[in-house]
C-alpha cells in the first residue's frame, strides 16, 4: 500500500520523483516544491492529492524556466512504471531508435489495445485505423485515428480525422517516429484534415508543430473524482453520463476533485492533388 509520510519535510511522493532522478544522473535544483532541470529546460511539478495547480504557481512566484511537467501524485501510484518511462525518453535517458530502419503497417485492434495500455498514460481509447512501427519483428510504436467527421472551417466543409493517440515503447525514443506513422496514413487515406491534442501538462506541442501542425485552441480543464485510498480516478461526465458509474458513492471523506490542465488543440490540413 502506499503511504505518505506525515509531517517530513518532503512526502514520500517528492522523495520518490527525486530518487527517480538521482539514480538516472539527472541533475536538477529544488525551487519549493518542483525540480528545475535547467539542462533540459523542464521543471517536474508534483502535485499531491488534493491540491491545486493554481496553489503550486503561487508557491513557485514564477520561478519555472522552459516547458513544465506536472505529475499528479494519483497518477504516479497509479502508472509510476509508465510516468518513469515517458521521463526517461523526454530527457534522452533511453535508449534512441530512427524512424528510418523501421516499417509501418496496419495491425488489429486488440493489439493497439495492449500496447497502448502499456505505454500511454490514458491508454486505449476506440479509433478506426492503427498501425504500428516495427523495427524488424518488434513493435515500437503505435499510432492510432479516427474515422472522418464533418468539420465546419472558414473555407468551407471538410473531411476531419483525429489522431488519437501514439506511444511509443517503455522508454524507447524514437526520432521521426510521429512523422513516419502520420506520413503512412496520410498517404492511405488521404484526409483533408488531421487534429490533435497534446496534454498541457506534458508539453506545448512542439513535436506537432514540427509535423507541419497549427495550435487552434485549448480546451477546458477536465474534472475527476480521485479515490483517497485506491486512487482510482472516476472522470465528473462518466459519474454523471455513465451507468456503471451511477452507483459510484464519492463525497468529500472519501474522494477528492481535481481538474487537470486540458489540452492544447492542433490542426494539419493535407492537399492530395
Amino acid at each position: 500500500m502506499y503511504q505518505m509520510k506525515v509531517g517530513c519535510v518532503e512526502s514520500q511522493f517528492v522523495l520518490e520523483i527525486r530518487f527517480f532522478l538521482t539514480d538516472n544522473a539527472i541533475c536538477f535544483k529544488m525551487v519549493d516544491s518542483s525540480f528545475l532541470l535547467s539542462e533540459f529546460s523542464i521543471t517536474i511539478v508534483p502535485l499531491p492529492l488534493g491540491r491545486k495547480i493554481e496553489e503550486l504557481d503561487t508557491m513557485n512566484n514564477g520561478s519555472e524556466k522552459g516547458e513544465r511537467v506536472v505529475i499528479h501524485e494519483d497518477l504516479w501510484v497509479q502508472k509510476g512504471a509508465l510516468i518513469r518511462n515517458r521521463l526517461l525518453a523526454r530527457l534522452g535517458k533511453g535508449e534512441v531508435l530512427f524512424a528510418r530502419k523501421c516499417s509501418v503497417r496496419e495491425i488489429e485492434t486488440m493489439a493497439a489495445r495492449d500496447f497502448l495500455e502499456e505505454n500511454h498514460i490514458l491508454g486505449y481509447s476506440r479509433a478506426r485505423y492503427k498501425y504500428g512501427l516495427f523495427n524488424g519483428d518488434k513493435m515500437v510504436a503505435v499510432a492510432t485515428f479516427s474515422a472522418s467527421r464533418p468539420m465546419m472551417r472558414d473555407h468551407g466543409l471538410v473531411e476531419s480525422f483525429e489522431w488519437v493517440r501514439y506511444a511509443s515503447l517503455g522508454s524507447l525514443r524514437i526520432i521521426g517516429g510521429m512523422g513516419k506513422l502520420l506520413s503512412f496514413f496520410a498517404r492511405c487515406i488521404k484526409p483533408q484534415e488531421v487534429m490533435s491534442y497534446a496534454d498541457a501538462e506534458w508539453s506545448e506541442g512542439g513535436a506537432y508543430l514540427s509535423l507541419g501542425f497549427e495550435i487552434a485552441g485549448k480546451t477546458t480543464p477536465v474534472g475527476f473524482y480521485v479515490d483517497k485510498i485506491s486512487y482510482e480516478r472516476f472522470p465528473m461526465k462518466k459519474l454523471l453520463k455513465d451507468k456503471k458509474y451511477r452507483n459510484q458513492e464519492l463525497d468529500e471523506d472519501s474522494a477528492v476533485l481535481l481538474f487537470n490542465s486540458g489540452n492544447f488543440k492542433f490542426i494539419r490540413t493535407f492537399s492530395f492533388l
